[in-house]
């Protein structure tokens, strides 16, 4: 469930206590690549395939990727501090770490949290990663965005 769709319906809060959902709470720890995927999906029309696609370089508006950092920030902390605060018996888990090689560890703490036997589950998709390559790859005005987050704590997103 994403931040909107809670916001939408907050009559599901509730229910989560009541029934002692358990939750796992996905993050994505680089914001550029959120604005990237956005201004994909915008121009492409599409922000999942399951066929291997080569995408162009993306436009960034500055405006655009600071206003994306700076609403995931904020959904972050405040997800954080409501989940802290009511605590909700969930588990943070980020985007990264579950691309990464080293990921089974990330995986076998899910499947904790959600008392899954490892042994009971394969994992697959379909889907294909299209946010790929190095960032002068996938951001046509790079250097624009570069100089933009330049001297921020934001500047380790292009790395």
């Amino acid at each position: 469930m994403m931040y909107k769709h809670l916001i939408r319906h907050p009559e599901i809060i509730p229910k989560i206590f009541i029934e002692n959902h358990k939750i796992v709470h996905l993050v994505r720890e680089n914001h550029l690549d959120v604005a990237i995927s956005l201004a994909n999906r915008d121009k492409y029309k599409f922000a999942h395939t399951k066929e291997k696609k080569k995408l162009s370089a993306v436009y960034l508006d500055p405006k655009f990727v600071w206003n994306v950092i700076y609403s995931r920030e904020r959904n972050h902390k405040i997800a954080n501090f409501i989940l802290r605060k009511t605590r909700i018996n969930q588990i943070t888990v980020t985007y990264e770490s579950l691309l990464s090689e080293h990921r089974d560890p990330t995986l076998n703490a899910v499947f904790k949290h959600l008392d899954i036997p490892i042994n009971d589950i394969e994992l697959k998709s379909e889907l294909k990663k299209i946010n790929i390559g190095n960032y002068e790859n996938k951001i046509e005005n790079f250097d624009e965005i570069r100089t933009s987050l330049a001297g921020t704590k934001f500047e380790k997103f292009l790395c």
